[in-house]
């Protein structure tokens, strides 16, 4: 089930023509403490250092 879909307009397009679909989750373990993904490094967009929730690249025809 999609609940939203998302789109990038601080960042100019630059010539990217295809959509990646992403699956994310919220994980919580029997503390319920939440998982969390830390994200550094440097790319086009300049240095990142941030969390994010864990997730992945969707293939074709693969469910949630």
């Amino acid at each position: 089930m999609l609940l939203h879909e998302f789109y990038d307009t601080f960042y100019p397009n630059t010539g990217f023509t295809s959509i990646r679909k992403t699956t994310r989750a919220i994980v919580l373990n029997e503390h319920n403490e939440v998982a969390m993904m830390h994200i550094k490094g440097n790319d086009i967009f300049g240095p990142r250092d941030h969390y994010e929730t864990p997730g992945w690249r969707r293939r074709l025809g693969e469910s949630c």
